[in-house]
């Protein structure tokens, strides 16, 4: 086997590769005799096809398959060896590529075209610098994350007290009229309403400051400004059937929970993190320094890059 490369001018080049029969039969009979055992040739029982038949039947493209591979084995591996850089791939070089007869010939040549990329020389000296920027995080960008940490991997827990505009109320919603219940009437019994979602501030201030065990009157069409979305969700009715709801209804405070944002612990550390990988608050703070300043590096090479041109 052999391989050359041809400069034909500064930027090109072609690579021809040298194939004689021993540098190719070995690989060419294992796999005829790989497909001898793999064969289903009706008169012959699996694996005892005669090879003539098999290298008669399928020997010109077993051949083919072989050569190619061997072909494009070398050619980058002499590329890769003689670290040629080359811009994007070889191709067969269709000027003085012989034609290849696989059913006469033994010897075979190809040629590739190769684009080679221009050598220039960098005239650099130590008085040419460059500079690389570091991202410096600022107190207030780190807190934030601190707090986002804490709000996501928050919870919600049962009060007893007052509830305040951000509280999940829970309990018996139903239908009155004139202070009575109504006959027919739309009757939930595990209602949820969030003060801060309603839109009329006189609604909302019946459920600010109310306690489990508290009923509040109130009217869903004021309370949601007619929002059909907002209504049927909170009565658990078709959205069609919202126009049909005019009365007032009564909310008897069964449960009432708080979402409390995650304590700087070791529970908040873990899930942010992994389970012990930082066993302090400090290690956390570390910790999250490195993670947001992976996160901003893109940024600082992609600067230097335009800065190096």
């Amino acid at each position: 086997m052999k391989v050359t490369l041809n400069k034909t001018d500064n930027v090109n080049g072609i690579i021809a590769i040298e194939l004689e029969k021993p540098d190719y039969q070995e690989n060419v009979d294992k796999s005829l005799n790989q497909f001898r055992q793999k064969a289903n040739i009706p008169g012959f029982r699996q694996g005892k096809v005669p090879k003539g038949i098999i290298q008669k039947m399928y020997g010109k493209s077993i051949l083919a398959e072989e050569i190619n591979k061997l072909v494009s084995n070398e050619l980058y591996k002499y590329i890769k060896e003689n670290e040629l850089n080359i811009l994007g791939e070889p191709l067969p070089n269709e000027e003085e590529q012989k034609t290849i007869d696989f059913d006469k010939d033994e010897n075979f040549e190809f040629k590739f075209d190769v684009a080679l990329a221009p050598e220039f020389e960098l005239p650099l000296n130590r008085r040419d610098t460059l500079i690389y920027y570091n991202v410096k995080l600022e107190d207030d960008l780190l807190d934030k994350q601190y707090d986002a940490y804490k709000q996501n991997y928050g919870s919600y827990k049962k009060v007893e007290g007052e509830t305040v505009e951000t509280d999940l109320i829970k309990g018996k919603i139903s239908e009155i009229d004139n202070g009575e219940p109504k006959e027919n009437l739309i009757e939930i019994e595990n209602g949820m309403i969030m003060p801060s979602y309603i839109k009329d501030e006189e609604t909302k201030k019946k459920f600010v400051g109310a306690k489990v065990g508290d009923t509040v009157v109130f009217n869903p069409k004021t309370a949601y400004d007619n929002n059909a979305a907002e209504i049927a969700s909170l009565l658990q009715i078709a959205k069609e059937n919202v126009a049909d709801v005019d009365s007032d209804f009564s909310f008897e405070i069964q449960e009432v929970t708080r979402y409390e944002e995650a304590a700087m612990e070791q529970e908040l550390f873990d899930k942010v993190l992994g389970e012990g990988v930082v066993s302090s608050e400090e290690e956390f703070k570390v910790k999250v320094t490195e993670l947001l300043n992976n996160q901003f590096k893109p940024a600082a090479d992609n600067l230097f890059m335009k800065s190096a041109r």
